[in-house]
């Protein structure tokens, strides 16, 4: 090996001639360079949590275990999916910032007054570091979930006033508060916390204990929170095997270009694209991250293609298809069954009748929740069951949110916003021709007094045949037996207005309305009034 390496000592990056009195490795290995041989790569041992092993989050969750960041619980388990309590968030951002143990205020203790025991301390440095308010901490409800936006906080907090302002583009930025907003837009523009599809931050959703450890990770990749570990990022130059074992990283660029010779601890934690791995699967060229502990091991080795950087695996369960599709229109009425078909086999994270409790289906057109009878989920599919049919002629939306549902491999489903499953129900077919709900003078009705006006008034909107205002000629009025002219005929709405410009004067009459010339708006005919339908008289005039 010629050249310059760059190695880390008491957490101070320099560039010196190799020393071996600093980082030494077997001299067969340093002296040839070989290559590992196949299968010869030493065998590097470390515990996983149970419960991780397939879970997307082992990488994040088994870096920031060896940090000693999280923590699992007695029985082997991290249970990935479980919402992390604000206590909980807290206590991982302050361990994070190697803040925990200390000495908190009266002040900030009597703040977080509502914390458990185990919490109290560590939640009330949190208050004295700014990561939390001592009034945010009063108000808050301390054993509820942490929400996605409060992470968003916590986490900007943590970079001691280091943070940028940013345009937030997510389509429900209004329901982020507005001093969290500096923050989220900060976490997103940085890829520390991701959106969901359609544009969505989803602030007010929990966050689940894989995902604040993905966060966590991202941040401590990025910024170092923890600053007795080190960060290193390079391109694989070799691979010592040997007891023990080293890996040879390019870093820099320029005149700071150089090589960084680390020696690899015994129970590092190895992953290839999120996936546990041995340091033989690591090959030359590739991209990795390299996690330093305070002696300046390697305790953990990630090789990444650097594309995937969401809250859960690339490989999530996706939606294959909705029934109703997303968008349609003329959706069948009374319909009780809502479909959404996967592309894997799912399974409910706690149980069904969890997720039915967290799925959301609204008539907006009425501004209601509709009442959700039953869940089922079976192999690919998700049914949802209503209590009652859809209604006609209804806006619907379905909500499913995130973080309820798991795959086959137990990468979470991102969940599907309101905005991406909404459809229309058919108008109600409308068979019933209009009728009469009143006449003006009455039928058979003796009037005393001057009449200008006749009036009929049906039961629903009418409009004249065919859109045909040459239909009212075709209304036949009688007095004595003798047919009169009216000087208008107007149909407005619900009413049919027959007017005289004269009063009429003593006598009989009767009013013809022939069937087929009045229609309601869905074009049934009014059956019209015969002969002895609409008859009046008017006895006299008024003095």
């Amino acid at each position: 090996m010629k050249g310059k390496f760059k190695y880390l000592c008491g957490g101070v990056l320099m560039v010196a001639v190799l020393s071996l009195s600093v980082l030494t490795a077997p001299p067969s290995a340093l002296a040839k360079g070989k290559k590992v041989p196949p299968g010869q790569a030493k065998k590097i041992n470390f515990q996983v949590m149970n419960d991780i092993r397939n879970h997307w989050s082992v990488e994040p969750v088994t870096a920031l275990q060896k940090e000693g960041i999280i923590k699992g619980y007695s029985d082997g388990n991290f249970y990935p999916q479980n919402e992390v309590s604000r206590c909980e968030g807290l206590v991982m951002v302050m361990r994070a910032l190697n803040q925990e143990g200390g000495t908190p205020s009266k002040e900030a203790l009597k703040a977080a007054a509502d914390c458990p025991d185990w919490a109290k301390n560590t939640v009330a440095l949190a208050i004295d570091k700014g990561i939390i308010t001592g009034q945010e901490a009063e108000d808050l409800d301390f054993s509820k979930p942490a929400l996605r936006y409060e992470v968003a906080v916590w986490l900007g907090r943590a970079q001691n006033g280091n943070v940028s302002t940013g345009n937030l583009t997510f389509a429900d930025s209004g329901k982020i508060p507005d001093y969290a907003k500096k923050y989220v837009a900060f976490m997103a523009k940085n890829r520390i916390i991701n959106g969901y599809p359609g544009n969505m931050f989803g602030p007010l959703n929990s966050v689940k204990r894989a995902e604040i450890a993905a966060m966590l990770f991202r941040c401590q990749n990025m910024f170092s929170l923890k600053n007795q570990f080190g960060y290193v990022r390079g391109e694989v130059k070799d691979i010592l095997p040997s007891a023990p074992a080293f890996i040879v990283l390019a870093v820099g660029d320029g005149d700071n270009a150089g090589e960084m010779m680390i020696q690899v601890a015994d129970d590092a934690a190895i992953f290839v694209d999120g996936v546990a791995a041995e340091l033989g699967d690591i090959k030359e060229g590739e991209s990795v991250t390299v996690v330093l502990n305070p002696a300046r091991k390697a305790i953990v080795i990630s090789v990444k293609d650097g594309e995937n950087n969401n809250d859960s695996e690339s490989n999530a369960p996706k939606i294959a298809g909705l029934s109703p599709k997303d968008g349609a229109k003329d959706v069948e009425i009374g319909l009780k069954q809502l479909v959404a078909t996967f592309n894997e086999n799912i399974r409910a994270v706690n149980s069904e009748s969890d997720v039915g409790s967290k799925i959301v289906v609204t008539n907006e057109t009425g501004n209601k929740t509709v009442e959700i009878k039953d869940i089922d989920i079976s192999g690919k599919e998700l049914t949802i069951e209503l209590v009652n049919g859809l209604n006609a002629g209804c806006e619907y939306t379905v909500y499913i949110p995130p973080g309820v549902i798991i795959g086959e491999d137990g990468n979470s489903f991102d969940g599907v916003d309101d905005s991406d499953w909404n459809f229309t129900t058919a108008e109600e077919e409308d068979n019933t021709a209009p009728d009469i709900n009143s006449l003006d003078p009455e039928d058979n009705d003796d009037v005393l007094g001057d009449v200008h006006e006749l009036t009929a008034k049906f039961d629903e909107n009418v409009q004249w045949a065919g859109g045909n205002d040459v239909n009212a000629g075709k209304i036949i009025i009688f007095k004595d037996n003798t047919e009169i002219t009216p000087d208008d005929i107007k149909l407005n709405d619900n009413e049919l207005v027959i007017n005289f410009d004269e009063a009429l004067s003593k006598g009989e009459y009767s009013v013809i309305i022939p069937s087929g010339i009045i229609e309601d708006e869905a074009g049934n005919s009014f059956k019209g009034i015969g002969i002895n339908g609409w008859n009046f008289e008017i006895k006299a005039a008024l003095a």
